[in-house]
This record gives C-alpha cells, sequence and structure tokens, in this order.
C-alpha cells in the first residue's frame, strides 16, 4: 500500500547527488506513514469521513506548520545598514523551549502532571513549578 501511495504522486527529481534521492524518498514515506496514522486515527475517533484530510491536504498543511515553526525568529539576512549599525541592539530574546501550538494543542498527550520534586519551569526563566508535561523525558 506504501508503494501505490508513493507512485501515486510522484515527481521528478533530476540530481546527480544520489543521496537526495534518499533523502526525498525518507520524507515522503515518513509523509505517507504520518497520513495513514493520521486517518486511522481519525475513524477510531469516529470523525466523518468528509472532515478528514486527504493526503494533498495533508501534506500542505504540515508543509505549512514546518515552515511557520519559527517564522517570528526569522531574521533579515545581508550585511546590516549603518543605522542598524549604530542604533543600540535589541536584547536577545531565548528560544521557545517546549511543543509547538499545533502540536501542544492536538489532544494527544501533552497533559500537565504534578511531580514529585520541584524544578524550574521550562518555559520562563523565574520561579519553580511542580508540573510537567507528562511526555516530557
Amino acid at each position: 500500500m506504501l508503494d501505490a501511495f508513493i507512485v501515486q504522486y510522484r515527481f521528478q527529481l533530476r540530481s546527480k547527488r544520489w543521496y537526495m534521492y534518499l533523502f526525498w524518498h525518507t520524507v515522503t514515506v515518513a509523509l505517507i506513514n504520518a497520513w495513514l496514522v493520521y486517518r486511522r486515527d481519525c475513524r477510531l475517533l469516529g470523525m466523518p469521513s468528509k472532515e478528514i484530510l486527504k493526503r494533498r491536504q495533508f501534506q500542505s498543511r504540515v508543509g505549512s506548520a514546518l515552515i511557520l515553526v519559527n517564522a517570528e525568529a526569522s531574521r533579515k539576512h545581508g550585511r546590516p545598514s549603518l543605522e542598524e549599525q549604530t542604533a543600540a541592539k535589541p536584547a536577545r530574546r531565548k528560544a521557545r523551549k517546549g511543543p509547538s501550538p499545533d502540536v501542544q494543542l492536538d489532544a494527544v498527550g501533552h497533559w500537565p502532571e504534578k511531580t514529585d520534586k520541584r524544578g524550574r519551569c521550562a518555559q520562563c526563566t523565574t520561579g519553580y513549578s511542580d508540573t510537567a508535561c507528562e511526555n516530557d523525558p
């Protein structure tokens, strides 16, 4: 079944680098497997078939989610202008920890759980907490 899905939307890749074929094949296989799991879970949850995403829609949503993961952190590239060099540099923002919002709100795991020991909060730099995500290691 996996081979049938791969052949169904095959795209022509022309490259002299042999490892590119392996990379894109691996990405395609992972995406098809994710879609099959998504479709199975939707059926187990009793979703109507009209609400279940088709494969191309699923690919589009996954691609958009991957592109937008660090959209806020994207910076302007190239040599800074003279005004930017003389202006005071803004304080660096810390990288966001934890799952992305689409994973955090998918209602599959990532539920708060009380722990025995208190530790630093993963989302903020001040304070301690005895609550952690149940999927954290």
